[in-house]
């Protein structure tokens, strides 16, 4: 298991983890772990890039599928994440607490709050708060999504991809 010091970059292998537990219980697969606690408890995956203080600190795969290919940047993106259906692969994750305590696959999410408790595969959100809770696939959501109050806030567009091309 890496053993990482605060302010310290530690190598194993071809991975590199830089915070105190970053990384603590990854074993080596082409790894860039930056921050206070990101990736601490995921336990598999290769060529994963977690930007972040607790940026996907307990992100995980529910299924033997590993955690792998995903772009995580932003202080507790994707903290207590899942992998929708088993897989958790191919995401692309900026912003501070973005796809917090979602399940996701296959995703993209750039903005605050983007798709916190969302869960799905292969969605697209742009916008602070844009997917929030939102279940299903194939959906594009460019703008904000949420009430506050009397206020509520609504996206610029919304829509659902298709699923294949013929």
């Amino acid at each position: 298991f890496p053993v990482t010091i605060e302010g310290k970059a530690q190598t194993q292998g071809t991975s590199v983890f830089v915070g105190n537990n970053a990384g603590y219980s990854m074993p080596d697969g082409d790894q860039v772990i930056i921050g206070h606690t990101a990736f601490q408890y995921s336990q598999s995956g290769q060529r994963n890039t977690i930007i972040g203080s607790r940026a996907a600190q307990l992100f995980v795969s529910s299924s033997l599928i590993e955690t792998s290919d995903n772009v995580i940047i932003g202080s507790q993106a994707c903290q207590y994440a899942e992998g929708y259906n088993g897989g958790a692969q191919l995401n692309t994750v900026i912003g501070s607490k973005a796809f917090m305590e979602s399940n996701i696959n296959n995703s993209i999410g750039l903005g605050y709050y983007v798709g916190q408790y969302s869960s799905g595969s292969t969605n697209i959100f742009i916008g602070n708060r844009a997917g929030f809770s939102l279940t299903g696939s194939y959906t594009l959501i460019v703008g904000s999504t949420y009430s506050t109050g009397s206020q509520r806030y609504v996206p610029m567009m919304y829509g659902t991809m298709p699923s294949t091309v013929s």
